[in-house]
């Protein structure tokens, strides 16, 4: 078999996968263990259980090099937007109809909202709620939750905010987390990376019959 024999498999296979990934994709939202990845917007999000019962300052403060939180932030209400449309949900989006799809996407996020609310808290149901960069002042924050929502007489769902900045940003609750948001790696750039191992692997191959 000749070189250039050996190495169309591996060429075949390279235009495939740059077939797919370089065509303009519709909006994906991945599960990617304790993160969530929207590669249409190029964000991922920490599941919101990791951040339960801690406030927007306790959090804020980690963002700095050598924090815990390093190279995350707070989300904004644009981005919150841009994600609920990705998923398929555009706002705004109230009195909808309960799905499996929406149940499956307050999981992927971080359920931290599982039946009564906790002290203060009035919502009964389960969702996925959590402090976020509502634009306002330093001193005060909302929280944004996808929800479904138990009304006695039905089950709604819906994804909502808060009053905007209501709530002083020192303030923890139980059934809430942060929507904390960092650049992913885009698809282009997880495409160019395993594109350059094939061509690796071909060139090593090619060493070895040559």
């Amino acid at each position: 078999m000749t070189r250039a024999a050996k190495f169309r498999p591996i060429l075949a296979i390279f235009t495939f996968v740059f077939g797919v990934y370089i065509t303009p994709a519709h909006a994906v939202i991945i599960d990617n263990g304790m993160t969530t990845i929207d590669t249409a917007s190029g964000l991922e999000w920490l599941d919101l259980t990791e951040t339960v019962n801690r406030s927007y300052a306790d959090v804020a403060s980690q963002f700095g090099v050598g924090g815990e939180l390093e190279g995350w932030r707070h989300a904004t209400t644009s981005e919150l937007n841009t994600l609920a449309a990705n998923a398929g949900f555009p706002t705004p989006y109230d009195l909808q109809p309960v799905t499996t799809a929406f149940t499956d996407l307050i999981d992927m996020l971080g359920r931290t909202h599982d039946g009564t609310g906790v002290g203060g808290n009035p919502l009964v149901g389960i969702g996925a709620v959590g402090w976020f960069d509502d634009g306002a002042s330093p001193t005060g924050t909302s929280h944004w939750r996808f929800f479904e929502l138990d009304t006695g007489a039905t089950i709604i769902a819906q994804i909502l905010a808060t009053t905007i900045d209501s709530t002083a940003t020192t303030f923890t609750d139980v059934d809430t987390g942060n929507w904390l948001v960092r650049a992913a790696v885009s698809e282009p750039t997880v495409f160019l990376q395993f594109g350059f191992a094939l061509l690796l692997i071909a060139r090593l191959r090619l060493k070895s019959v040559g």
